[in-house]
């Protein structure tokens, strides 16, 4: 009877093993799901030919069950196991077929639970596993980092998180030519201490003209000015001043309270429409506060006020179908209508008064997006930026800062196209395994 060996030649017609089983000579057999050389080889002893003894069985639950030959030296006795490098070499190739699965299930914001419910009918895995998987994968995987340039345009903002029901703080460092993080960590603290550890700690050249916008924090021009000195312009944030600014008023505030307001808006971007449409409604208040009847006067208020966002939105709904912004102020029509304002300073209230004040202590930073081409009047991409990778149900779904970070890391590795891409399908991947050796099913049944 003639003993027919199944050797590795066989398989290097299956386009998904060559991968595999390029690696070995055709020596090598497979003989019942034992991997190992048909002519044993020499004892490293005593250099007898050496035979047959059997095999160790290596198994990974649910991949993969594999029997690795074994052999002994007749005259000395010395056994030696044939290498397992096959075995991890098949564990790796059925792993990049089904890692990426997994991590793109991640990516797209489904929990461990929702992945083990999907990998339930492909490969049973726990959501632990799942979990020590994707973690593994994510802290090996390096992401891009922005390119190196001879000046550095970066916006720094920080974001409120919870994890574990603890408050934290994520401390953020946007290039915003490539929207790629230079530094994005989860910290216990805020204070100014540990933000100049954050940018020291970080891979910035403090030598090189920078450009940072940062919010209307009070903190940051010093820290700023003591990391990078004269290589430093610092723009603040237009959209948290206006959004302070109607702070100032209150919700249902007089018609020339809301002119007041859009005419300190005027100073940045113009506002002349609104100022205008409001303007046409002075002498009508002035009757309604005439007449001493408050109830008419506070229900024809309300409605000049849904009138006025009404006309305010659409409006902006006008510009955006026309393709376009707001126009922003030139610099020298910006001094212009804020000393317009200082000169009537005192007719406003206290609160006022004081914003005033403050706006022109800040001044050279609220027009510092004068001094270039293009530069922005708000941190709207680092704000973008926070919204797209932890959306705010999110923002208190972690339970450590570990799977915090790893989270982030994950959102960058899924924008920077860098979510592996296999040549084959799981399908494909195991079934050409299974034809050749021992795979676990969900019965834990070996197939074929």
């Amino acid at each position: 009877m003639t003993t027919v060996y199944t050797t590795l030649f066989n398989y290097h017609s299956v386009p998904e093993l060559q991968v595999i089983f390029s690696k070995f000579s055709n020596e090598y057999v497979f003989d019942n799901g034992t991997f190992y050389k048909k002519i044993p080889p020499n004892c490293p002893c005593c250099n007898e030919r050496m035979i047959h003894n059997g095999y160790n069985q290596y198994q990974k639950q649910n991949f993969i069950k594999i029997k690795i030959g074994k052999y002994i030296c007749p005259s000395c006795k010395k056994n030696v196991q044939e290498s397992s490098e096959i075995f991890t070499s098949i564990i790796a190739f059925l792993k990049n077929s089904l890692f990426p699965v997994i991590l793109k299930m991640r990516a797209g914001k489904m929990s461990y639970c929702d992945i083990a419910d999907v990998m339930a009918s492909i490969i049973p895995m726990s959501k632990d596993t799942i979990l020590r998987i994707i973690e593994e994968i994510v802290e090996e995987m390096e992401i891009k980092q922005p390119e190196k340039r001879n000046f550095q345009f970066l916006g720094y903002d920080e974001q409120y998180v919870k994890v574990n029901g603890e408050l934290k703080y994520r401390l953020t460092i946007l290039d915003l030519l490539s929207r790629i993080p230079i530094v994005d960590v989860i910290a216990s603290s805020k204070d100014s201490e540990e933000i100049i550890s954050l940018f020291k700690n970080s891979s910035l050249d403090f030598n090189k003209p920078t450009i940072i916008i940062t919010d209307l924090d009070k903190k940051y021009p010093e820290i700023l000015n003591e990391l990078f000195g004269k290589n430093l312009l610092h723009l603040r944030c237009l959209f948290h001043l206006l959004k302070r600014i109607k702070l100032d008023f209150p919700k249902y505030c007089s018609i020339l309270d809301l002119i007041l307001q859009e005419k300190i808006f005027n100073v940045f971007y113009d506002h002349t429409e609104e100022i205008e449409w409001l303007s046409q409604f002075i002498d009508k208040e002035a009757q309604y506060l005439a007449l001493n009847d408050k109830k008419a006067y506070k229900e024809w208020l309300k409605r000049k006020h849904k009138e006025f966002r009404a006309v305010c939105k659409n409006n902006k709904n006008l510009r955006r179908r026309n393709h376009e912004t707001r126009k922003i102020r030139p610099f020298q029509e910006i001094i212009e209508l804020f000393i317009d304002l200082l000169e009537n300073k005192e007719q406003y209230s206290p609160i006022i008064q004081k914003r005033l004040e403050s706006l022109d202590k800040n001044l050279v930073e609220l027009t510092a997006f004068c001094e270039g081409l293009d530069l922005p009047t708000t941190n709207n991409l680092i704000e973008g930026y926070f919204s797209s990778t932890l959306q705010k149900a999110w923002k208190r779904r972690m339970k450590t800062i570990k799977g915090l970070s790893n989270h982030l890391k994950l959102y960058q590795i899924k924008v920077q196209g860098l979510l592996e891409q296999t040549t084959h399908t799981i399908i494909e991947a195991f079934v050409s395994v299974a034809s050749i050796i021992g795979l676990y099913t969900k019965s834990n049944i070996a197939s074929c």
